[in-house]
């Protein structure tokens, strides 16, 4: 077994063992739009299925701010409950651009 693959979902819980909810690096600020990324690790389920479903790469064709990928994660993370700053404590640095 991958020891990536050790642990729970932290948003819903499910075990990272199983094929559809196996551990995936969703990028909050892409490389390839601002050249360096911060990294959170959340079930595939949750990441592709859901978050990216309710939220599309880009909006209208245009890749999105800083301040909407940070948005819309945390808006995505209060959707399930959880407060992403909390959950995830490297997106602390970035809270400025939400005001």
């Amino acid at each position: 077994m991958k020891k990536n693959n050790l642990g729970n979902c932290p948003l819903c819980g499910k075990c990272y063992k199983s094929k559809k909810h196996h551990r995936t690096k969703h990028h909050i600020f892409p490389r390839y739009w601002f050249g360096s990324g911060v990294t959170v690790f959340v079930c595939h389920e949750c990441h592709t299925n859901e978050f990216h479903r309710f939220y599309p790469m880009k909006l209208d064709g245009y890749a999105w701010t800083k301040k909407q990928c940070l948005m819309y994660w945390v808006q995505f993370c209060k959707s399930k409950g959880k407060e992403a700053f909390k959950i995830y404590p490297q997106l602390r640095p970035y809270q400025y651009l939400l005001y």
